[in-house]
Formats: C-alpha cells, sequence, structure tokens
C-alpha cells in the first residue's frame, strides 16, 4: 500500500513538473511574494487530489470485501496472519450473539423491577387479646359464680366480694344528701321572702319547712322585724300628733301677737294698764317657747323613726348574708355529699366482676369463699372466642421500621406448617408502635400488627383452623427497585465508601 502512494504521488509530481518550469520561466518578473504564494496554493491543490484518491483507496478497501487466499499467509508470522486473514462467518456470528445479549440484558435490568421486603418474626394473636380481671381494692369473697373453662356472655356476673361497708356508706350519704338536697329548696322559698320583707308593713307567714331549726330562725326574725314596724308605727303617729300641735301652736302664736300689737296701742292710748300689755307680752313668749320645744321634739321623733328603720335595714341585710353564707355551705355539702356517695357506688361496683367480652374463664386464682383479695390480684382471665380475627404481632428491625408503613403487603409463612407444602396467608400491616421495646436477642425492635386475611389454611382438600400462639415469618414488601440498580449498588457503595476516605 505504502509503495502504491508512493508510486501515485511520483507520476503526479512528474505530470506538474514540466508545468512549473514554465510557470517559473512566465512569472520572473512577478514578486517574489506573489509568485510564493501561487507556487503554495497549487501545491496544496495538488496535495489534496492525492489525498482524496488516497482515501478513496483506503475505504472502498474497508467496504469492498476482496477474497484473500488464506493459504498464501499459512507460514506467515501469527500477528501477520491475524492482520491479512479476513475473519470466518461463525466469527462474526458468535460477536454479534455477544452483543446482542449484552444489550438485551441491560435493557431488561433498566426496565425490570424486583420487590424489596423487610423480614421479621413473631406469633398470631387474637385481635381482642385474653382479659385479665384484677381487683382493684381489697375485699372479702362473697361468691364465685364461675369455673375453669366456663363459656360466659359479655356482662355476666363472675365474682362478686363483700360490700357491707359500702353499703353502710352508701346510705348515711343518701340520706345526707337528701337533707341537703332539701334545705335547698328551703333556700329557694325563703330568698323571695327576704327580698321583700323590707317594702311589707307585716312579716309574711311562713309554712313549715323541712328544716325546723331554719323555721324557728326566721319566726325569730320575722317577730324582731315586727318589733322595728311597730316602733316606726308609734314615731310615725306621734310625729303626725307633733305636727298637728305645733300648727295649732303657730295658730296660738299668731294670735297672741295681735293681741300684744292690739295692747300695745292702748296701751299708748292708756286704755289699759301695763300689767294687761306685759301678761300679753308673756303669753306670746310663753307659746314661741312651747313652739320650740315640740319643733325639737318632733326632730327628735323624726331621727328616732330614721334610726329604727336604719335598724331594720341593717337587721334584714345581716339575714340575707347570712341566710346567703349557709346557702353557699350547703351547696359545698351536696357537692362533697355527692362525690362521697359516687366514690362509695363506684366501690361497690368494684366488688362486682363483670365478663368484658365473649369468651371462657381460665386461670381462676380464687376458689375459697370467704377469702381475702388484695389490690390488684389477678383474679382470672377471659379468652376471647367466636368470630374475633387472629392477627400476628411482629417485631420490626429498626434498620428495617423506616421503610414499613401501614396498608403495606405482608407475606405469612407459619412455622408449624411446611411453607412448601401449606403456602403463605396474605396480610396487610395494621399498626405500627410508636416506641420501641427490647429483645434480648434482637435489640430494640418495634412491634407491628399484621392483619391476616384469613384464619384457616389448606392442603389437599382439608382445612385447619390457626389458633393463637403459633410463631410466623413474615415478609413485609416495602418497596421496588430496578434490578440494575440492584446489581450495581455493591459496587456504589464501594465508590462512595472509597470517595470519603481521606
Amino acid at each position: 500500500m505504502n509503495n502504491r502512494r508512493k508510486s501515485n504521488l511520483y507520476h503526479l509530481g512528474n505530470f506538474f513538473n514540466p508545468t512549473l518550469v514554465l510557470l517559473k520561466k512566465g512569472l520572473k518578473k512577478l514578486a517574489v511574494e506573489q509568485k510564493m504564494n501561487f507556487i503554495s496554493h497549487l501545491y496544496l491543490s495538488a496535495s489534496k487530489v492525492v489525498c482524496d484518491q488516497d482515501l478513496k483507496k483506503k475505504f472502498s478497501s474497508i467496504f469492498v470485501s476482496k477474497e484473500i487466499d488464506n493459504k498464501a499467509f499459512e507460514f506467515s508470522p501469527t500477528y501477520l496472519r491475524i492482520q491479512k486473514q479476513a475473519p470466518t462467518n461463525f466469527s462474526r456470528l458468535i460477536g454479534w450473539s455477544v452483543v446482542a445479549f449484552v444489550t438485551i440484558v441491560l435493557l431488561w435490568s433498566y426496565f425490570s423491577h424486583i420487590a424489596i421486603y423487610a423480614n421479621t418474626t413473631g406469633k398470631l394473636i387474637v385481635s381482642g387479646k385474653s382479659q385479665k380481671i384484677q381487683s382493684l381494692n381489697p375485699g372479702k369473697i362473697e361468691k364465685i359464680y364461675v369455673k375453669e373453662g366456663q363459656v360466659v356472655q359479655k356482662g355476666d356476673l363472675l365474682v362478686q366480694l363483700s360490700d357491707i361497708e359500702a353499703k353502710t356508706n352508701i346510705v348515711n350519704f343518701q340520706a345526707k344528701l337528701s337533707f341537703y338536697q332539701q334545705n335547698q329548696q328551703n333556700f329557694k322559698y325563703i330568698f323571695p321572702i327576704i327580698e321583700q320583707i323590707e317594702q311589707a308593713e307585716k312579716p309574711p307567714k311562713i309554712n313549715i319547712l323541712h328544716n325546723r331549726q331554719t323555721t324557728l330562725d326566721l319566726e325569730e326574725f320575722f317577730k324582731q322585724i315586727a318589733q322595728f314596724n311597730a316602733k316606726i308605727d308609734n314615731l310615725k303617729k306621734s310625729s303626725n300628733n307633733l305636727k298637728k300641735e305645733i300648727e295649732l301652736e303657730q295658730s296660738m302664736i299668731e294670735n297672741a301677737r295681735k293681741r300684744v300689737k292690739m295692747f300695745s296701742q292702748f296701751f299708748d292710748d292708756q286704755d289699759i294698764s301695763e300689767l294687761q300689755f306685759l301678761q300679753a307680752q308673756k303669753e306670746l313668749l310663753q307659746s314661741k317657747k312651747e313652739l320650740l320645744s315640740k319643733q325639737s321634739k318632733l326632730h327628735e321623733i323624726n331621727d328616732n323613726r330614721q334610726l329604727e328603720k336604719s335598724n331594720k335595714k341593717f337587721a334584714i341585710s345581716q339575714k340575707k348574708n347570712k341566710i346567703y353564707k349557709e346557702y353557699q355551705k350547703n351547696q359545698l355539702d351536696i357537692i362533697e355529699t355527692s362525690e362521697a356517695l359516687k366514690k362509695y357506688q363506684n366501690q361497690q361496683q368494684t366488688m362486682r366482676f363483670y365478663a368484658p367480652i365473649e369468651g371462657f374463664v381460665q386461670e381462676i386464682a380464687i376458689n375459697t369463699i370467704g377469702g381475702v383479695v388484695t389490690s390488684a390480684q389477678e383474679l382470672m382471665s377471659i379468652v376471647p372466642i367466636g368470630k374475633l380475627s387472629l392477627k400476628a404481632e411482629v417485631k420490626i428491625l429498626n434498620k428495617d421500621v423506616g421503610f414499613v408503613r401501614t396498608g403495606q403487603i405482608a407475606s405469612v409463612q407459619l412455622d408449624a406448617f411446611n411453607y412448601i407444602k401449606y403456602g403463605a396467608i396474605d396480610g396487610v400491616v395494621e399498626n405500627i408502635y410508636q416506641d420501641s421495646v427490647e429483645d434480648e436477642e434482637m435489640g430494640y425492635v418495634f412491634l407491628a400488627t399484621i392483619n391476616l386475611k384469613d384464619n384457616i389454611i389448606q392442603y389437599k382438600g382439608k382445612t385447619t383452623r390457626l389458633h393463637a400462639g403459633l410463631s410466623v415469618v413474615v415478609r413485609i414488601e416495602t418497596g421496588r427497585r430496578r434490578v440494575i440498580d440492584y446489581l450495581l449498588s455493591p459496587v456504589l457503595e464501594h465508590v462512595n465508601e472509597g470517595l470519603r476516605e481521606r
């Protein structure tokens, strides 16, 4: 190939040499710079022609197949034989097959997804769980109504403790509460009477109240008010009489004044003696003195009357305050008595134990009538039955709890039944506890409940009903990821760790 290129360049040079000689002769008068530019341009054109022909030969050698006799390179060196010999069709097929396979695998790994599971362990439980019956207060056993294994309905009486003390206290406080409530009704009757008594001329009549002492106090108070009213009325009458006397005295003074005036004229004319004139003046002075005395007495009576009214008002005000305080105290007594009564009624209720759910009785811890139970002592337990569904209670590791959500699909495998034969039961994550608990083997874990879609398992037409206490292995589907991400995750992890190193 190199020899051929050199030959082509040689012939091209022979072709252009005469032309260049003629051009040199014709361009002698041109400037050296123009001649060099022209020659450079002409040489570049010639080189381009040669290069174009060379490139055509190269591409033609690539795309145009040539039949090369492989036997001609039979005794050639290995590297030369590899370069010169054409590849066989089988080799081409293998190469393209590998490329196609790798491409398909890459596309499949990108568009395909696999599920991500969080594996947990646990056991089956009843949705309601067993109910423990405990004593809130200490007491003495009066009667036991159930026995071991007996089926009970919700609300059935299980055990009765002695409640004699509670009954006695309930009777006493009920009587007190009734007394205070009747007093409350009395106060509602008394308040309007006290409000009206200030304007009433006579104390109102009262009915016999429930509280005899209250009735006596009111009667005594009304007598006191009646005395105030009597004094005020007497003073009023005295005041009215004095007013009349004062009016009469004023008219007498007016007459005496006229007489003195008339006697004064008579005395000037000497028609009467001086003694008569002085007697008339004396009568006038006595009348004025009597008027002043009566007016002073009238003021005193009016002052006493106002004082009695003030005393009456003060007595009424004091009685109002006293009754209001008694009313408030009675209200407090009602509240305290009601609370105490409720306390003993609740205590009486705690002496009776009822079944909280439908189920059967087990683990009875009491058997003796008259025996004593202590506070918080477990008496028995009720195991639920009926249509209550089973659930799986599992322990989720800390590293998985961040990916588990309620509503995720779960696969429940039972250790008691071979997974290959019996398969698994579908479930759904129902609840995840928000606080961790310590497990001796697994460390701190989060409890979760899986709601099972079925309570039975079948194999070869036989149906087996599941029950609480069976251990399970649960796989919770937490998400999906691409296959290529799964394959490349170890590589990316090592790369990230390498980049973090100092």
